[in-house]
């Protein structure tokens, strides 16, 4: 709805690949424990998901005067994802050689880059979070701070729940199977 309502702004198109990689990478996460018909879409997702949330931070609800110096840092911040993908496909499209050659040895494992993967995605939600904060006790206009206020009432309506359940579960304060 936000790209349809202002679809020439890039703080829309950043909100458009936030949701898009999101989405798709939740909407696979359950084939990833079942079929495996799209878990090659999941790992990409896993790698591409977090750098629109940093996309957005720097834009949004404040554009960063750091973006406005370098515009290049825009395009930048998918780089990380963009190496993990690489990675995660060369070791997803060429499994059954990895335990029966040392001719790729050198290439990492999906338990050694999803922890890469997941702190990528860790670091990029508390940025997110960082810069609309900042915006919302820097703000230079009302507009700005307001704007900031209803990120930040929103992001924890939506996730704190969830992000409390799953570390509850994770602790093993609470038990509950995901699948």
């Amino acid at each position: 709805i936000v790209f349809l309502l202002k679809p020439d702004t890039p703080v829309s198109w950043a909100f458009l690949l936030l949701c898009l990689f999101l989405g798709n990478y939740m909407v696979t996460a359950y084939d990833v424990q079942s079929a495996y018909v799209t878990s090659f879409t999941n790992y990409l997702m896993l790698c591409f998901m977090p750098a629109p949330a940093l996309h957005l931070g720097l834009l949004f609800p404040d554009r960063r005067a750091m973006v406005d110096r370098f515009p290049a840092l825009i395009y930048l911040i998918y780089l990380p994802a963009l190496v993990l993908a690489v990675f995660l496909g060369i070791y997803y499209f060429n499994y059954p050689e990895f335990y029966n050659s040392n001719t790729a040895s050198w290439l990492p494992s999906y338990e050694e880059l999803a922890p890469f993967a997941r702190l990528y995605a860790v670091f990029c939600a508390f940025s997110l979070i960082g810069f609309v904060l900042y915006s919302y006790f820097k703000a230079s206009t009302p507009a700005s701070k307001q704007r900031a206020k209803m990120v930040l009432f929103g992001v924890t309506f939506a996730f704190l729940p969830a992000v409390v359940f799953m570390s509850l579960v994770n602790l093993r304060i609470i038990f509950f199977p995901y699948n």
